[in-house]
């Protein structure tokens, strides 16, 4: 399924998506090469004037389909991880490396720089699919959360 947005949306859309873009990248971490091979901009000067254009808030500025769809899979990525993992493990389950058959040992972090859009969906669906209560593939000793290990606090 292939989604498209206007082009009214999409220039509504690419200020704010690509804002929030760079302030996630930021406090991943992620170093200004990272954020280019998230984007999947074609080069540094390319990466730069989308961000500056964003920055400037330019009434003009409309991103490619494609960046707003990879904005968007990281935005869910980014959502996911601040709802599943405590602050403190953010970073190292980006960064580490991964046995589930999803990951094959890969860090979660460099499959999303692989250039695919696929892999950083993959992610994505791998998280959200955590964050419902399904377990890993492969997992056989996977037990679900119930409600007795919820802990509200005021």
């Amino acid at each position: 399924m292939t989604i498209t947005h206007s082009e009214a949306d999409r220039r509504r859309l690419s200020g704010p998506g690509l804002r929030t873009f760079l302030r996630i990248c930021e406090r991943w971490c992620l170093t200004r090469e990272q954020q280019i091979a998230l984007l999947g901009a074609q080069d540094a000067a390319a990466y730069d004037a989308l961000a500056a254009a964003a920055r400037d808030k330019d009434p003009d500025f409309m991103l490619p389909e494609d960046v707003l769809m990879r904005i968007s899979a990281v935005l869910g990525i980014y959502k996911a991880l601040e709802s599943y993992l405590p602050e403190q493990d953010r970073i190292d389950w980006l960064t580490s490396p991964h046995r589930g058959l999803d990951f094959d040992g890969l860090r979660p972090l460099r499959l999303m720089m692989s250039g695919e859009f696929e892999d950083l969906l993959m992610v994505r669906r791998y998280l959200d699919d955590r964050c419902a209560g399904f377990p890993p593939p492969g997992s056989d000793d996977y037990e679900p959360i119930a409600e007795g290990d919820i802990i509200w606090t005021r």
